[in-house]
């Protein structure tokens, strides 16, 4: 696992996130996907609960679920594109605990979508060393053209950067409902990320995720 650098300014943020950008490896280089499994965070007033959730994929069966009590840490507080100084602080430090890592972890953020390609789920991934999707709500960073997604599920349009890589996909979950953006964190290709947020959604967001999310709101 690589060391966590807290930065002391915006710019010493920026740095580290360009640094750690290119250790990003946006192809399949996990040894299986057996386990796919999700972290969410919640904020109390004096302490933090994750939520950890893990399922057989791709049958979508519940193999573990719980929640952690977090002690509150010297971190960022949220600033939209250095969420991996916040949030990822704490997963980084609880993934590294567990015995056994997942196969592939899904994240409530962004991979390299993101301006300098270290959104929270590839900070998570680098540091670490596992396979990691972004998954968010919002776009963050990237353009595509929304009139191509069409309503039905597994609709998707591609997420392009300044320079016209693409970086994410929109994808539609679930019919009729709204899109969520997924990109690659680490150690897993854009196809792929893209066929397993699909193949685990029910709803909108994929179920280890959602999951992950009631058990660290609802405590």
């Amino acid at each position: 696992m690589l060391e966590i650098k807290i930065p002391q300014s915006i710019s010493e943020a920026c740095k580290i996130q360009v640094e750690l950008s290119k250790k990003v490896i946006e192809e399949d280089r996990f040894e299986k996907l057996e386990i796919v499994s999700a972290a969410d965070l919640h904020y109390g007033s004096d302490k933090v609960f994750l939520g950890y959730v893990e399922m057989k994929y791709p049958e979508m069966v519940l193999v573990k679920k719980f929640m952690n009590i977090l002690k509150p840490r010297d971190v960022w507080e949220y600033k939209s594109e250095f969420l991996c100084f916040s949030e990822g602080v704490y997963i980084v430090n609880f993934i590294s605990n567990l015995k056994q890592k997942p196969d592939v972890l899904i994240l409530d953020g962004h991979g390299i979508a993101h301006p300098r390609k270290m959104g929270l789920a590839s900070y998570v991934g680098v540091i670490c060393d596992i396979a990691t999707i972004g998954c968010a709500k919002k776009l963050l960073y990237g353009n595509y053209d929304r009139e191509r997604l069409k309503p039905y599920r597994g609709s998707f349009t591609e997420i392009k950067d300044k320079r016209g890589k693409v970086i994410a996909v929109a994808l539609r979950t679930k019919d009729n409902t709204k899109e969520v953006f997924v990109s690659a964190g680490h150690k897993i290709s854009l196809n792929t990320a893209k066929e397993v947020v699909l193949k685990l959604s029910k709803y909108r967001i994929p179920e280890p995720l959602r999951l992950a999310h009631i058990i660290a709101k609802n405590f």
